[in-house]
Protein backbone atom coordinates (compact mmCIF):
# COMPACT_ATOMS: atom_id res chain seq x y z
CA UNK A 1 0.00 0.00 0.00
CA UNK A 2 2.89 2.57 0.82
CA UNK A 3 4.35 2.17 -2.48
CA UNK A 4 0.98 3.45 -3.86
CA UNK A 5 0.87 6.29 -1.56
CA UNK A 6 4.42 7.19 -2.87
CA UNK A 7 3.10 6.69 -6.42
CA UNK A 8 0.42 9.34 -5.78
CA UNK A 9 2.49 11.66 -4.25
CA UNK A 10 5.20 11.55 -6.73
CA UNK A 11 2.11 12.77 -9.35
CA UNK A 12 1.49 15.33 -7.22
CA UNK A 13 -1.91 14.10 -5.54
CA UNK A 14 -2.70 14.63 -2.31
CA UNK A 15 -2.08 11.32 -0.43
CA UNK A 16 -3.75 10.10 2.77
CA UNK A 17 -2.90 6.38 4.23
CA UNK A 18 -5.40 4.48 6.42
CA UNK A 19 -4.09 2.23 8.58
CA UNK A 20 -5.94 0.50 12.12
CA UNK A 21 -5.59 -1.90 15.14
CA UNK A 22 -8.03 -2.96 17.79
CA UNK A 23 -7.27 -1.43 21.40
CA UNK A 24 -9.32 -2.06 24.38
CA UNK A 25 -11.00 0.34 26.52
CA UNK A 26 -8.12 0.05 29.44
CA UNK A 27 -5.77 0.76 27.02
CA UNK A 28 -6.93 3.80 25.24
CA UNK A 29 -8.10 4.92 28.95
CA UNK A 30 -4.47 4.60 30.33
CA UNK A 31 -2.79 6.10 27.31
CA UNK A 32 -5.09 8.89 27.55
CA UNK A 33 -4.50 9.76 31.20
CA UNK A 34 0.00 8.65 31.33
CA UNK A 35 0.76 10.43 28.38
CA UNK A 36 -1.95 12.07 26.08
CA UNK A 37 -3.37 14.86 28.68
CA UNK A 38 0.37 15.45 30.10
CA UNK A 39 1.74 16.24 26.58
CA UNK A 40 -1.13 18.63 25.66
CA UNK A 41 -0.98 21.06 28.98
CA UNK A 42 3.37 20.33 28.60
CA UNK A 43 5.08 23.62 28.17
CA UNK A 44 8.07 23.10 27.30
CA UNK A 45 8.92 20.49 24.68
CA UNK A 46 5.13 19.44 23.96
CA UNK A 47 5.80 18.89 19.99
CA UNK A 48 8.22 16.17 20.93
CA UNK A 49 5.90 14.86 24.06
CA UNK A 50 2.42 14.83 21.24
CA UNK A 51 4.55 13.04 19.02
CA UNK A 52 5.54 10.15 21.59
CA UNK A 53 2.45 10.11 23.03
CA UNK A 54 1.12 9.68 19.56
CA UNK A 55 4.05 6.86 18.90
CA UNK A 56 2.77 4.90 21.96
CA UNK A 57 -0.77 4.66 20.49
CA UNK A 58 -0.16 4.16 17.06
CA UNK A 59 2.29 1.13 16.85
CA UNK A 60 1.34 -1.84 15.33
CA UNK A 61 -0.63 -0.59 12.88
CA UNK A 62 -2.63 -2.71 9.88
CA UNK A 63 -2.08 -0.82 6.35
CA UNK A 64 -5.87 -1.08 4.78
CA UNK A 65 -5.68 1.65 2.20
CA UNK A 66 -4.00 4.79 0.30
CA UNK A 67 -5.64 7.40 -1.46
CA UNK A 68 -4.48 10.00 -4.18
CA UNK A 69 -6.75 12.68 -4.70
CA UNK A 70 -5.99 15.08 -7.47
CA UNK A 71 -6.25 18.76 -6.07
CA UNK A 72 -5.77 20.86 -9.48
CA UNK A 73 -4.40 24.59 -9.40
CA UNK A 74 -6.33 26.99 -11.18
CA UNK A 75 -5.16 27.71 -14.58
CA UNK A 76 -3.28 30.83 -14.26
CA UNK A 77 -0.74 30.46 -11.24
CA UNK A 78 1.91 29.03 -12.96
CA UNK A 79 1.94 31.97 -15.33
CA UNK A 80 1.03 34.20 -11.85
CA UNK A 81 3.82 32.75 -10.03
CA UNK A 82 6.33 33.25 -12.90
CA UNK A 83 5.54 36.74 -13.54
CA UNK A 84 5.77 37.58 -9.58
CA UNK A 85 9.36 35.80 -9.72
CA UNK A 86 10.33 37.52 -12.99
CA UNK A 87 9.20 41.20 -10.95
CA UNK A 88 11.65 39.72 -7.61
CA UNK A 89 9.06 38.90 -5.73
CA UNK A 90 9.98 36.44 -3.27
CA UNK A 91 7.15 33.48 -3.11
CA UNK A 92 7.35 31.22 -0.07
CA UNK A 93 4.87 28.40 0.31
CA UNK A 94 3.79 26.88 3.57
CA UNK A 95 1.81 23.65 3.15
CA UNK A 96 1.06 20.46 5.25
CA UNK A 97 1.80 18.38 2.21
CA UNK A 98 4.46 15.84 1.89
CA UNK A 99 7.42 16.61 0.89
CA UNK A 100 7.66 15.07 -2.44
CA UNK A 101 3.75 16.53 -3.23
CA UNK A 102 4.77 19.46 -2.64
CA UNK A 103 7.75 19.67 -4.55
CA UNK A 104 6.00 18.29 -7.09
CA UNK A 105 3.29 21.03 -7.24
CA UNK A 106 6.11 23.80 -6.85
CA UNK A 107 7.88 22.59 -10.26
CA UNK A 108 4.28 22.29 -12.01
CA UNK A 109 3.43 25.93 -10.98
CA UNK A 110 7.04 27.08 -11.88
CA UNK A 111 7.89 27.83 -8.39
CA UNK A 112 11.07 25.67 -8.92
CA UNK A 113 12.49 26.06 -11.98
CA UNK A 114 14.96 23.25 -13.54
CA UNK A 115 17.02 25.72 -13.36
CA UNK A 116 17.35 26.18 -9.49
CA UNK A 117 19.50 24.95 -7.20
CA UNK A 118 17.73 22.69 -4.57
CA UNK A 119 18.57 22.67 -0.97
CA UNK A 120 16.07 20.69 1.20
CA UNK A 121 16.26 20.54 4.56
CA UNK A 122 15.55 17.17 6.23
CA UNK A 123 14.29 17.10 10.05
CA UNK A 124 13.47 13.11 10.31
CA UNK A 125 15.85 12.41 13.18
CA UNK A 126 18.44 13.45 15.91
CA UNK A 127 20.91 13.40 13.50
CA UNK A 128 19.10 15.68 11.59
CA UNK A 129 18.79 17.73 14.41
CA UNK A 130 22.35 17.49 15.16
CA UNK A 131 23.20 19.04 11.36
CA UNK A 132 20.80 21.75 11.05
CA UNK A 133 22.52 24.47 11.73
CA UNK A 134 25.33 23.08 9.26
CA UNK A 135 22.60 22.54 6.83
CA UNK A 136 21.30 26.11 6.86
CA UNK A 137 25.12 27.47 6.57
CA UNK A 138 25.89 25.41 3.65
CA UNK A 139 22.41 26.38 1.88
CA UNK A 140 23.43 29.79 2.23
CA UNK A 141 26.54 28.78 0.51
CA UNK A 142 25.06 27.19 -1.68
CA UNK A 143 22.00 30.30 -2.34
CA UNK A 144 25.06 32.39 -2.79
CA UNK A 145 26.48 30.79 -5.81
CA UNK A 146 23.28 31.30 -7.93
CA UNK A 147 19.26 30.52 -8.37
CA UNK A 148 18.67 28.35 -5.49
CA UNK A 149 15.00 26.98 -4.06
CA UNK A 150 14.78 25.88 -0.64
CA UNK A 151 12.73 22.76 0.21
CA UNK A 152 12.25 22.67 4.28
CA UNK A 153 10.27 19.88 6.38
CA UNK A 154 8.38 20.95 8.73
CA UNK A 155 10.55 19.48 11.70
CA UNK A 156 13.46 20.85 10.96
CA UNK A 157 11.24 24.21 10.74
CA UNK A 158 10.55 23.43 14.12
CA UNK A 159 13.82 22.77 15.19
CA UNK A 160 15.21 25.95 14.03
CA UNK A 161 12.74 28.36 15.22
CA UNK A 162 12.81 26.23 18.57
CA UNK A 163 16.50 26.57 18.27
CA UNK A 164 17.07 29.96 18.26
CA UNK A 165 17.99 29.71 14.40
CA UNK A 166 15.72 32.17 12.92
CA UNK A 167 17.75 34.17 11.31
CA UNK A 168 20.32 31.60 9.61
CA UNK A 169 16.78 29.91 8.51
CA UNK A 170 15.46 34.09 7.21
CA UNK A 171 18.89 34.55 5.69
CA UNK A 172 18.83 31.66 3.59
CA UNK A 173 15.22 31.73 2.32
CA UNK A 174 16.15 35.63 1.87
CA UNK A 175 18.88 34.33 -0.60
CA UNK A 176 16.47 32.10 -2.39
CA UNK A 177 14.20 32.36 -5.70
CA UNK A 178 11.55 30.04 -3.78
CA UNK A 179 10.83 29.07 -0.67
CA UNK A 180 9.12 25.49 0.03
CA UNK A 181 8.07 24.58 3.99
CA UNK A 182 6.38 21.12 3.86
CA UNK A 183 4.77 18.89 6.53
CA UNK A 184 4.19 22.85 8.30
CA UNK A 185 1.63 22.92 11.06
CA UNK A 186 -0.64 25.86 11.66
CA UNK A 187 1.31 27.33 13.83
CA UNK A 188 4.98 27.26 11.95
CA UNK A 189 3.13 28.88 9.38
CA UNK A 190 1.77 31.99 11.86
CA UNK A 191 5.55 31.56 12.99
CA UNK A 192 6.99 31.35 9.69
CA UNK A 193 4.81 34.84 8.23
CA UNK A 194 5.61 36.41 11.63
CA UNK A 195 9.42 36.61 11.02
CA UNK A 196 10.58 39.96 9.58
CA UNK A 197 12.85 39.89 6.61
Amino acid sequence: MLQYANKFAEGGLRTLVFAQRDISEEEYRRWIDEYYNDAQIASVGRREKLSEAAAMIERGLRVIGSTGIEDRMQDLVPHTIESLMKANIKVWVLTGDKGRTAVNIAQSCRLISPHNEVVRIPGENEEDKRMLQQRLLDGINVAQQGPTSLVIDGNALAHALEMGMSEEFTTLGSLCASVVCCRSTPIQKKQVTSIRL
